[in-house]
């Protein structure tokens, strides 16, 4: 299976309140993938709104060194701060 198949995989146990199930599965993807900037903002949303802020600025730095100027992460970022979650 492909990369992606794990993060989308993750991405549904999260968007299922299995933040548990999900997180090891993001951590897995991040560990085959470290290009992915909106991924990086899409997954430290999801700490961030599950209170482990470390670890969610830690990914907002990554994401920002990776695509500076792009807008979903950015939208990802900023939303996390309001308690939005991450949209597609």
């Amino acid at each position: 299976h492909e990369d992606s198949d794990v993060f989308r995989t993750a991405r549904v146990s999260s968007e299922a309140g299995e933040w548990d199930k999900a997180r090891p599965m993001f951590d897995r993807y991040f560990k085959g993938t470290d290009d992915d900037g909106t991924g990086y903002a899409e997954v430290g949303a999801l700490y961030l709104m599950n209170g482990d802020r470390a670890n969610a600025e830690q990914m907002f730095d990554r994401s920002v060194a990776i695509e500076p100027e792009d807008l979903w992460s950015t939208l990802h970022i900023a939303g996390a701060y309001l308690n939005v979650r991450p949209q597609e």
